[in-house]
């Protein structure tokens, strides 16, 4: 009986999910880049193989999912800015759906703490482009340097 009543209420609640994702889908037509869209598609399509792969939900998903799954990631050497991308859009595809985001659990946190501490430091960040340096170079020192650090920030 309380058996039957846990796959009921998976049931209701992957209903539900689905629901609020083709809302969601109709809703936010234009509201994206093509590119975001891109990376959004892609990240969850790596994730939900996953999923299938290790014949779990992908959605809802369940914190340690998600933990298992950046542990996953980082033996298949994905780069830690990749899995976080990766954790972001899962956490994207939550909201998505009105459920509760995984990716602000306790298991998840320590998952992508961990690896940022076992794989190293963060990424190099990329050199101000040199367009951008030209013309920080004709203003004063001050401005120059305040754009020159957004532009390091932003790119």
């Amino acid at each position: 009986m309380a058996n039957e009543l846990t796959t009921t209420a998976v049931a209701t609640t992957t209903d539900l999910a689905h629901a609020n994702l083709a809302r969601y889908a109709k809703d936010a037509q234009g509201a994206f880049a093509p590119n975001t869209l891109r990376a959004l598609r892609a990240d969850t399509a790596v994730f939900t193989a996953w999923c299938h792969t290790a014949g779990v939900p992908a959605l809802p998903a369940a914190p340690q999912t998600v933990a298992d799954f950046i542990d996953a990631m980082r033996v298949a050497k994905k780069r830690p800015a990749t899995i976080r991308r990766y954790v972001s859009s899962i956490a994207h595809l939550h909201r998505a759906a009105e459920l509760p985001l995984p990716s602000e659990s306790n298991t998840v946190k320590l998952a992508l703490r961990r690896m940022m501490k076992e794989d190293g430091a963060a990424q190099q960040q990329a050199d101000v482009h040199p367009q951008t340096a030209a013309w920080c170079a004709k203003r004063e020192p001050t401005f120059s340097d305040a754009i020159a650090t957004v532009h390091r920030a932003l790119w």
